[in-house]
């Protein structure tokens, strides 16, 4: 098996048509940043000929092998999807007929660890199981994302009941949580957007919310559990509907938390590690990035073992040129830091340490941006040493790194948590007075309206704004700087997942940047659903592009729109900012299919490349050179 997908020494060059200019442009690779997959759910058990195995559904990009870790030996099978469509679990279960089972892009998938193979997989009527429960019985239930539908599978006669929609909702519901009653009822608990409990009867189809209108909080969920005592428990933490007993579709309200535990069941979200095998030895810790794995014997003894497996790498989130002549980047599942030093050719990543960028910039010797989730805000001085412990991309390559004495600060340095104000960053940016830096997004889970957070590089001092101080229900995504110093900011209607928008179309507003007051809004653009990147251009225009590709250039002095293209046949824009001048003072945009440069003043759209894997993540420039992702690997071109 492979290792590590590629050589960051020997840069593979390929070659790719552009049609615009009957040219051919090289596209340099330089190799896999993050060579990893993230598991989505690990369970332990024995194969057909009684070896101790451990399960995982392994992602990247999508989830679309099985792979078997034998902890006899390390040897390692990889067992394709198939139907594979994209997606990746949320919830997984290990039956007691030990059946391994997720339900995913459409799919129902059934493992069998005996034999090593997918035995079962069919469709089921939505995207996927965000909590499963297995019966008495022996059927499996799970409810689906985003419609609430509920449905049942025996494992027998391989039979799929659609039971339908639990509940309805105009915004997509997170059933996170299932049980059942001794009486047979099943209970779910649903968010984000308002919590809620609902029960149901399989003998008569009857359905019973159980959380008041008037109590279905924002940003709130509803969770169940089946204790130790037989009962089952509900509630919608931190609301005022608190904890009751559900049985035979009744809810009780009972004095504080819930006497019991939750009873063992081998079901869980896509961070289940199950452990334990028949004979009591356990699994320790699984390191997918190192290749390792603890094994746990019944005696208390343990043995860390190595194995191999196959990835196609980890998909880049974002990237940009530091202000060290070096590219800085975060991949997502598993999130993780990486850089590649052009002078060097050394791409190396930090593993164990997650950090999740959704939008990087730089100011000063500063490279900074925000996480999700949980809305981090860091910072990370590029003259000092990162004080983690960088691994080459390449295996097997050393790697020149200065690393951080023991005891110095945390490079980089957690700012602080905004969420649920900020929760998806998607937009970071410096303030022309070289002190000020900032990031703006998305909001929490279940809250609509996205705010802002300042940081001054020089008092330390942070500002949080909210989307009532700004545009109420909009998420702030892009930013630029009017002459004066105030900004210009670019919106978008979403709110966090599982809600629905308030409004249809984006928004412009300005900032005073000393009273941190707004001081003038658009109306809705006709033009653009959701703002995704903003940058102001010499000729004083400033360059708008929306989430669907579309390009909006927007004169800020006659608060009007004096064009519009929409650019949808080079694709969407990338998941987060991917839009920067050249040294040239060209726009250089990276959408989902293409690598543009637009010309200002004339508004000329030029061809750069068209990736054959398309691109991910971007931008940065050095020496001449346009960094990007493509398909979990770091590409660039000449300028």
């Amino acid at each position: 098996m492979k290792r590590y997908i590629s050589s960051a020494v020997m840069a593979v060059l390929l070659l790719s048509s552009i049609a615009a200019f009957g040219q051919t442009v090289e596209i340099r690779d330089h190799g896999v940043p993050v060579p990893a997959s993230e598991r989505r759910g690990v369970t332990a058990t024995l194969d057909g000929e009684g070896n101790r195995v451990a399960l995982v559904w392994l992602m990247n990009g999508g989830t679309k092998h099985q792979l078997v870790i034998n902890v006899e030996n390390g040897e390692t099978k990889q067992i394709p999807v198939e139907p594979y469509s994209g997606d990746n679990p949320f919830a997984v279960l290990h039956s007691t007929r030990d059946l391994w089972y997720s339900l995913y892009g459409g799919h129902l998938y059934e493992f069998d660890p005996r034999t090593l193979s997918f035995s079962f997989t069919c469709d089921i009527p939505s995207r996927c199981a965000m909590s499963m429960y297995e019966d008495p019985q022996g059927i499996i239930w799970a409810s689906l994302f985003p419609t609430a539908h509920l449905v049942s599978f025996d494992p027998q006669t391989h039979e799929l009941t659609d039971h339908g929609q639990v509940n309805e909702e105009s915004w997509a519901q997170y059933t996170r949580s299932m049980a059942i009653d001794d009486a047979g009822w099943v209970y779910v608990g649903i968010g984000t957007a308002g919590g809620q409990v609902v029960g149901f009867n399989p003998a008569t189809g009857e359905r019973r919310p159980y959380v008041p209108q008037d109590k279905r909080t924002e940003g709130s969920s509803g969770r169940v559990f089946r204790g130790t005592d037989g009962k089952v428990y509900g509630a919608v933490p931190n609301t005022d509907w608190g904890w009751h007993m559900l049985s035979d579709g009744a809810a009780t309200p009972i004095e504080g938390d819930p006497p019991v535990k939750a009873a063992p069941m081998r079901t869980d979200s896509q961070g289940a590690f199950f452990r334990e095998f028949p004979d009591g030895s356990s699994l320790g810790p699984l390191n997918l990035e190192m290749r390792t794995l603890v094994v746990r014997e019944a005696d208390g003894t343990e043995r860390e073992l190595s194995f191999d497996y196959d990835t196609d790498g980890t998909e880049a989130a974002v990237m940009c040129a530091g202000p060290d002549g070096k590219i800085y980047g975060s991949s997502a599942h598993p999130s993780r830091l990486f850089v590649y030093n052009p002078a060097t050719e050394d791409l190396y990543f930090y593993p164990g340490e997650g950090i999740a960028f959704k939008s990087l910039r730089t100011q000063s010797q500063y490279v900074f941006g925000g996480h999700y989730s949980g809305g981090i805000f860091w910072l990370l001085d590029t003259a000092k040493p990162i004080t983690l412990t960088p691994v080459s991309s390449t295996y097997g390559r050393q790697i020149t790194v200065a690393r951080g004495e023991e005891g110095a600060e945390n490079n980089p340095k957690n700012l602080g948590r905004f969420n649920p104000n900020v929760n998806i960053p998607r937009n970071a940016f410096a303030h022309p007075d070289g002190k000020h830096i900032m990031i703006s997004g998305q909001p929490g889970y279940g809250h609509v309206g996205g705010g802002l957070i300042i940081y001054n590089l020089e008092t330390e001092e942070i500002t949080e704004l909210k989307d009532e101080e700004l545009l109420p229900g909009y998420s702030t995504m892009a930013i630029a700087a009017l002459p004066s110093g105030d900004l210009l900011c670019g919106t978008s209607p979403r709110g966090g997942h599982g809600t629905t928008t308030e409004h249809t179309q984006a928004s412009l507003y300005i900032l005073d940047w000393q009273t941190k007051k707004v001081t003038w809004q658009s109306e809705p653009l006709e033009q653009m659903a959701s703002m995704q990147s903003m940058l102001r251009c010499a000729d004083g225009l400033y360059y708008c592009v929306g989430a669907d590709g579309t390009l909006l250039v927007f004169d800020a002095e006659k608060r009007e729109v004096v064009h519009h293209a929409a650019l949808g046949e080079y694709g969407n824009h990338t998941t987060n900012q991917a839009m920067i001048l050249g040294p040239d003072g060209k726009i250089h945009l990276a959408l989902t299919r293409t690598l543009l440069r637009i010309t200002p003043e004339t508004f000329e759209i030029e061809v750069l490349v068209t990736p054959p894997g398309g691109i991910e993540a971007g931008l940065g420039i050095i020496d001449d050179r346009i960094y990007f992702s493509s398909r979990g690997r770091l590409q660039s071109i000449g300028l």
